[in-house]
This record gives structure tokens, C-alpha cells and sequence, in this order.
């Protein structure tokens, strides 16, 4: 009863962390994507997104924007347009569509004002670029009606609490942390709890190495005075479990400690957000803990190690050259720390949630209200939302395989498991 009871308290945990740090609000360019066009403010323009293109957003005003194959973006009368070649084209409020040359310079001056109805595209057929087909959204696992106590089986006979996070090994087997349990889903869709939920231990961030070891962390046992603490565990392909961090902090009425995206690096190094407060840290693989990034306090601000700061930074996920990417949902800002541990500010988007970031660098983000999948590319030239038809449940979990394949975990009335391709 204990188990079932405190299943329901952090599944609302997990949703009222999301949807409130949602409410917060913040600047950016996020934006919410529907079943009708809608828009944003972007300085003095507001950008228009069709909910039936996956729509390229000028990260500025006032900056020359390259239109690489294949994009294509909206944006006002007065807009500039250079060519390759040389000339330039200001839009006029007569135009609705412009088929532009590839590597088209696109600038919005700060002085112009209106809404953003011109589509401009670039239709040459290259191997680099945002395609501007749509993604489609295959349906893996999970009730579609049913959300509770979490039931194994394939298809639409799985049952999950929802809103936990998600990481994927080698062989695309999609780990999901699940009401405090550890659950895993087959290409096949076939759902199995490896590890039920809570003491000892409790599956909230997520990470799995190139061996297939799974990397968990959450609230743990701690002796009195202290009734909860915070450690991190593993659990091998072959099944067996081991405490790698036992206890990194202590508190006698907090129950949710210890939550927040965790990623690994190749040598058994852990990095972990602590929204709490306001920062990222590290773990080496014999346990010694230290603070990455962050000085812990709210702030936005760039630089190295502890002279950066954070605000409740949600998520985080790692690329292949070990670079992290972090969800600082309080600045509504994706934050970018390098191995040596120098912050930048990568891009805004609104409340950004889940984010997973491929071997090249490209990021995924859930973001926006209602949240919507989100991706900037590695150069950060580009932001692109994605409308995914039959997803009506917030994103709450993402991860990325070596194919580049997005899988989505949602929360709410019927959580699933879907995936992505591009």
C-alpha cells in the first residue's frame, strides 16, 4: 500500500514539475504548437507556425540567417533575401511564397514589425539540411486509455504511470524509469519491469553505457537522523545490481531527492542535474562527488565551472564528443557545457523539459505548453518544431539511438511510448 500510494504522489510529482515550471514563463522562442497556426513574439515579429510543415525559426532578429537546403521558414514583409550570388531582395507584403537559392541569406531588421506570412523555402536537394517532410510517429508501447499500477505486456496491454525518463542501449532496447521502477521496451514493443520501484532502489534519471549497464538515479534510504537520501546505482545486461554512489546528500523530509537527468561518459563518469540547487554535478566511477557547473544560486550566466549559473536546469543528455546539453527550464534556456566545464547559452526555448542530444551534436527538446518536440541543429543556425500527430499527453521523457531514431514518453491519461524517425 505504501508502494502504490507514493507511486501516485511522484507520477503527480513528476506532472506538476513539469507543468510547473511550465508556468513559470520566460522569454525565448518557444513555441506551442496545435491543431491551428499560432504564433510567438520574436522581438517586434511574430512568427506564425503551420501545424502541417515542421517550420525553421530565426534564432534573431537583426542577424544574417543561412537557408540551407531543404528548410523553410516564415517571416515578415521587409525582410531581406541575399543570394549566393550576390543580390538582394526585400519582401514585400504582396508576397506569400518564395522559392530561394540554397545558403540564401535571410535577415529581419530590427526595425521591422508584423506578422511573419511570407514562406520562404529552399527546395535544392542536398545531403545536409532539415528535411521539411514531416517525422512520423510510430506507436510502441503502452494503455492508451489506462494510466496506473504499471502492467507488463506488449502493445497496448503495457501499462505505465508515465512521466518518467527514457534512455536507449545499443541494441534499441528503450530503458524507462516508471513510477520509481525500471522497465524496458523491445523494438517490438514487448514491455518487462527489470527492477520494481523504490527501496532500494529508485530508477528516476537514466543513463546507459556502451556496455548496456544502466545507470539510475533517486531517493534512497538513509539511516536516522536522516529519513531520505540520494544515490545512484547500476544494473548490468546480465541483471546484476550495484550501489555506485550511496547517500551523496541527506535530508530528513524531502522524499524526492536525487531527481533529474543523469548521462554517462565512456569512462563510468556521471553527470547529474540538481534542480534544486540550481546546478550540475559529477561523479566520478568510485563515487567522489563535486560540482561541475553552476554556483547555486539562479542566474543565467556563462562562463567555466562554478562562476556559471543555472535556474531549476531539469534535464541533460550528452553528445558523442561529451559535450552536455542542459534543460535550464527557469531561464527557459538549452546551456551547453563542455568536457573542460565551459557554459554557453546554446538557444531559448520556452520551459524546456526533456532533451536528448544525438552523436553529431543536434539536440532534441520537449518544450512549450502544451510541450512539443523541438530541435536545434549543432551549429544552432536552426530551430525546428515538429507537430507529432497522436501525441495529445505532454512529452515528459526523450532519448536518441545511434540512428538518429527520437523515442517520446508521455504523461498522462494513457502514458506511452512512442518513436520517431526523420
Amino acid at each position: 500500500m505504501t508502494t502504490f500510494v507514493r507511486s501516485l504522489f511522484k507520477g503527480a510529482t513528476a506532472l506538476a514539475l513539469a507543468l510547473g515550471l511550465a508556468a513559470c514563463g520566460g522569454g525565448g522562442n518557444g513555441l506551442v504548437v496545435g491543431t491551428s497556426p499560432t504564433t510567438t513574439a520574436t522581438s517586434t515579429v511574430t512568427v506564425i507556425v503551420t501545424p502541417t510543415l515542421p517550420t525553421v525559426i530565426v534564432p534573431f532578429v537583426g542577424i544574417a540567417f543561412p537557408l540551407a537546403a531543404n528548410y523553410s521558414v516564415h517571416v515578415p514583409a521587409g525582410t531581406q533575401i541575399t543570394a549566393p550570388n550576390g543580390p538582394t531582395t526585400t519582401l514585400s507584403s504582396a508576397t506569400t511564397s518564395i522559392n530561394v537559392p540554397a545558403n540564401s541569406l535571410i535577415t529581419v531588421p530590427t526595425t521591422v514589425a508584423g506578422t511573419a506570412t511570407i514562406l520562404v523555402t529552399t527546395n535544392i536537394a542536398l545531403a545536409s539540411g532539415i528535411l521539411t517532410t514531416l517525422p512520423t510517429a510510430q506507436f510502441m508501447a503502452g494503455s492508451p486509455s489506462v494510466t496506473g499500477p504499471p502492467v507488463d505486456g506488449t502493445g497496448t496491454s503495457a501499462v505505465f504511470w508515465g512521466g518518467g525518463h527514457l534512455a536507449v542501449n545499443s541494441a534499441g532496447t528503450v530503458m524507462v524509469s516508471d513510477g520509481g521502477a525500471l522497465r524496458q521496451v523491445t523494438q517490438a514493443g514487448a514491455v518487462t519491469t527489470l527492477v520494481t520501484g523504490y527501496l532500494p532502489y529508485d530508477w528516476e534519471g537514466l543513463a546507459v553505457d556502451i556496455a548496456g549497464t544502466v545507470y539510475g538515479s533517486g531517493t534512497s534510504y538513509a539511516p536516522p537522523p536522516d529519513a531520505y537520501g540520494a544515490s545512484i546505482q547500476t544494473r548490468t545486461l546480465a541483471g546484476t545490481l550495484a550501489t555506485v554512489v550511496s547517500n551523496w546528500t541527506t535530508s530528513p523530509t524531502v522524499s524526492a531527492l536525487g531527481y533529474g537527468g543523469l548521462a554517462v561518459n565512456s569512462s563510468g563518469t556521471m553527470f547529474l542535474t540538481d534542480a534544486a540547487n540550481h546546478r550540475i554535478l559529477k561523479f566520478t566511477p568510485a563515487g567522489a562527488v563535486s560540482v561541475f557547473a553552476g554556483n547555486g544560486k539562479a542566474g543565467l550566466t556563462d562562463g567555466t565551472g562554478i562562476i556559471a549559473s543555472f535556474n531549476k536546469p531539469s534535464d541533460l543528455s550528452m553528445d558523442g564528443a561529451g559535450n552536455l546539453y542542459v534543460s535550464d527550464t527557469g531561464n527557459s534556456a538549452i546551456r551547453k557545457i563542455t568536457p573542460a566545464g565551459v557554459v554557453t547559452t546554446f538557444g531559448k526555448l520556452a520551459t524546456p523539459g526533456a532533451i536528448t542530444a544525438d552523436t553529431a551534436g543536434n539536440v532534441f527538446v520537449a518544450a512549450g505548453t502544451p510541450r512539443g518536440l523541438y530541435r536545434i541543429s549543432s551549429d544552432m543556425t536552426a530551430i525546428v518544431s515538429y507537430p507529432l500527430a497522436g501525441l495529445t499527453d505532454p512529452i515528459t521523457g526523450l532519448t536518441v539511438d545511434s540512428q538518429g531514431r527520437v523515442y517520446v514518453g508521455t504523461f498522462g491519461v494513457g502514458a506511452q511510448i512512442f518513436k520517431v524517425a526523420f
